[in-house]
């Protein structure tokens, strides 16, 4: 997938980002996206950002993920979809 998604700063500046996939989940029914600024971390590992989002509505921006298990089930997605676990 190569789609940008932007977004803006509380300065104004628009920044873009990655997206690396959008599912919905079984578990909770949201609709999520995954994304990145491509930035890797001390750990040597890649930054991600998750978000929800309503697709019947222009894809307007509910929030962010804010439990474990929602969490867990987009780790869970995204070594499905990238390590083939």
């Amino acid at each position: 997938m190569n789609n940008k998604i932007f977004a803006r700063k509380n300065d104004g500046t628009l920044v873009s980002y990655d997206l690396l996939l959008t599912f919905t989940s079984d578990i909770d029914g949201n609709n999520y996206f995954v994304y990145t600024d491509n930035v890797v971390d001390n750990g040597n590992k890649l930054r991600l950002y998750a978000g929800i989002y309503d697709p019947n509505e222009a894809g307007k921006y509910l929030g962010e993920p804010n439990t474990t298990a929602q969490w867990q089930e987009i780790l869970s997605v995204l070594d499905r979809v990238y390590l083939g676990k």
